[in-house]
């Protein structure tokens, strides 16, 4: 079976873990992780994380309990060695606006060496020096705080939460997204997070990101997000009101500054609670 046969619709996908990885009972380590790499080079993290993370629990799955032999570290190994490759970009990050005159060696360096040096970071990683690699990574932030190093940050306590159990992959993403604002691969990636873990949306975190945002597309888009987490930790019980009344209120906090700079926008997030509220009156 090739990666072509699985749908673009995770709904129409197999709950066997062998028919969603197209692979054999009986079949070899070399030949579950051939059809795992084969898999996520169609459903990349950063174009599907839904369907990258369904990929992922398959090949898990398989390694815990089908291949005994195989270590249980080696699940996270080939996560990191795939997600290496489908996050390079094809071209250096643009150069960042206004640099400090009083910038560090680390900063000094150009866009392309600077990239260099994070993929040799991140290779290292692959290799087998996970914590090391997330050692020198946190180390970098003094310095160079990037939105990539938090991503990578976020990437390596997700496939290894031994490096650090103190920190959730999660708050990577906050803070990355407190530094540079809810936009590109951190928004995209706390979106999806929202999607797996609903609790998240109802924590202090959540609410203090929101209050901090000033761009009114960033606006919409966590609420948004945040929303449709309070859909799914309503559910079919009786509380439904409860969270009828968290949309009230963020809409109460967003609203003047949506009023101040955007209408437009205004108007977007009023619909969008209209449409959250009416659904859940329609399920009652």
């Amino acid at each position: 079976m090739s990666s072509n046969d699985l749908s673009m619709n995770l709904d129409d996908w197999p709950a066997d873990p062998f028919e969603i990885l197209g692979v054999a009972r009986d079949a070899s380590e070399r030949d579950v992780k051939r059809a795992y790499t084969r898999r996520i080079k169609r459903f990349k993290p950063e174009q599907h994380p839904l369907h990258f993370r369904r990929l992922r629990d398959a090949y898990e799955w398989i390694c815990q309990y089908a291949l005994p032999d195989k270590r249980n570290e080696a699940a996270d190994q080939i996560v990191l060695e795939t997600a290496s490759s489908l996050w390079e970009p094809t071209s250096p990050p643009p150069p960042a606006q206004n640099t400090p005159l009083t910038a560090t060696p680390a900063e000094q360096a150009s866009p392309r060496d600077r990239w260099k040096q994070l993929t040799s970071e991140w290779q290292r990683a692959c290799a087998g020096d996970v914590a090391a690699t997330y050692a020198r990574f946190v180390a970098q932030l003094a310095n160079s705080p990037e939105a990539e190093v938090y991503i990578r940050l976020y990437w390596l306590r997700f496939a290894s939460p031994e490096i650090d159990p103190d920190r959730t992959p999660v708050d990577w993403l906050a803070e990355g997204i407190a530094r540079h604002g809810f936009n590109g691969q951190l928004a995209a990636l706390y979106i999806q997070e929202l999607r797996w873990e609903p609790e998240e949306a109802s924590c202090d975190r959540c609410g203090r990101m929101l209050a901090a945002q000033q761009q009114p597309g960033a606006i919409i888009d966590l609420l948004g997000a945040r929303w449709l987490a309070y859909d799914a930790l309503a559910g079919d019980t009786d509380e439904k009101g409860h969270w009828a009344d968290a949309i009230f209120d963020d809409v109460e906090l967003v609203r003047p500054r949506l009023r101040l700079f955007d209408e437009q926008a205004l108007t977007r997030m009023l619909l969008l609670a209209i449409e959250h509220l009416s659904w859940r009156s329609s399920v009652r």
